[in-house]
């Protein structure tokens, strides 16, 4: 359907099959996570779509915070959270698509499965990615780097056959 919850589900998919070694989810729950662990979100609000009424252009700020394990010195911490950022923004830059996310359809599929559904040219379009690493206020040997991603994507609109209001336009649904 190509809403913001299939973009952030993919997006968190994407970061999950990149970073095999790291646990990814979309909700921070305090005590649940175990490093390494990473987590994906809106960074902002999701803007109503600009556009006409049979297609409109999504433009959505994400973020996926990265906590790497804890290091032995505060030295090694910093030299493992670079290596993670190259890691990490050479995974949404590079590859075989470029600035590219491949978008899943999750209509029906549960929280804990992936999306499998997809034609093989639908893609979250990346317009900017940034990525920075921090140390941990509390303790220098642990970081996280901190990768903002601007997606965008198209979604086309229709009118259901039920509506009420079909042949106007001002009603209409979003596939």
């Amino acid at each position: 359907m190509r809403t913001p919850v299939d973009a952030l589900r993919s997006v968190k998919k994407f970061t999950a099959d990149a970073l095999p070694e790291f646990e990814v989810r979309l909700a921070k729950e305090e005590g649940t996570f175990v490093r390494p662990f990473a987590r994906v979100g809106f960074a902002g609000s999701i803007d109503l779509p600009k556009g006409q009424l049979e297609m409109v252009d999504y433009i959505v700020p994400m973020f996926v915070h990265c906590y790497p394990e804890r290091a032995a010195t505060g030295e090694q911490a910093v030299v493992k959270s670079l290596e993670l950022a190259d890691r990490v923004g050479l995974i949404f830059r590079s590859g075989p698509h470029p600035y590219r996310v491949p978008f899943y359809d999750y209509e029906g599929v549960s929280l804990d499965r992936a999306g499998t559904e997809r034609a093989s040219t639908d893609f979250i379009r990346l317009s900017d990615v940034s990525v920075e690493t921090q140390v941990d206020s509390d303790e220098q040997y642990l970081t996280f780097v901190t990768v903002d991603i601007r997606a965008t994507w198209r979604r086309h609109m229709r009118l259901t056959d039920g509506d009420p209001l079909a042949g106007s336009n001002i009603s209409g649904t979003m596939d």
